[in-house]
């Protein structure tokens, strides 16, 4: 019998802790989500309006070495990489590198969605620094998306990290809510298993004892007969 009662209480605890650490991972696994997209929508918003301030502060610049200037003190000041590419797709200024080291860019992806849908994004290795960047390119002049192209850039290694911070926390929160579930879970199994043993001992008493009060009732009927006859007799 108390074998029995520790495979029920068992099977009790592990039903109920399967099915909260299943529905915690779920919701794990979506706030990640969740929150990564949102990061990146932040940081894509980021970029978009230091292209604007960088397009804005380059745009009467005809001299290309105030401008390669002036974009590098931009670039700093922002701590994002920011590039003018010619119509030709001539580096005219880099935050970073020189631009007469710079190949040709009008084929970059980020710089062709930007010439012709207005706004182009783009996350590949650098050919120019070899490091995993994340790309914002709008042209100079929008009613002349032919023309120069302001592009702007983050290091992945950025986003990521705030990814792995994320990671981190949610992760925590997790075990933390599992090991305090599972506390729960053994609490409520055992108030329940414990009300459900009183009340199986009840109705098994009654059940028992239905049975003998009726035989017990037979048993004075049968006597009080007898005790009728006797008397007649």
């Amino acid at each position: 019998m108390s074998m029995l009662k520790n495979t029920l209480f068992n099977k009790l605890i592990f039903t109920y802790v399967v099915l909260i650490v299943i529905s915690l991972a779920i919701l794990t696994l979506v706030s990640i989500s969740a929150f990564n997209r949102a990061h990146l929508a932040e940081v894509n918003q980021y970029l978009e309006n230091t292209a604007h301030i960088a397009g804005a502060a380059v745009q009467d610049a005809a001299d290309h070495r105030y401008l390669q200037d002036r974009i590098k003190e931009l670039g700093q000041t922002a701590h994002t990489r920011i590039t003018i590419i010619g119509s030709d797709g001539a580096v005219l200024a880099d935050s970073e590198k020189d631009p007469a080291t710079m190949e040709n860019h009008n084929h970059r992806p980020e710089v062709v969605q930007a010439r012709a849908q207005g706004i182009g994004h783009s996350s590949r290795l650098s050919e120019t620094l070899s490091v995993r960047m994340l790309y914002l390119a709008i042209p100079l002049n929008p009613e002349r998306p032919s023309g120069e192209v302001v592009r702007v850039a983050l290091p992945l290694r950025q986003v990521d990290l705030f990814s792995r911070q994320i990671y981190q926390v949610v992760v925590a929160a997790f075990v933390f809510l599992v090991i305090l579930a599972v506390l729960m879970s053994f609490w409520l199994v055992r108030a329940k298993y414990d009300q459900l043993r009183k009340d199986f001992v009840a109705n098994v008493s009654h059940e028992l004892r239905t049975p003998l009060t009726l035989v017990k009732g037979y048993v004075e009927t049968l006597k009080e007969e007898n005790l009728d006859k006797q008397k007649a007799g």
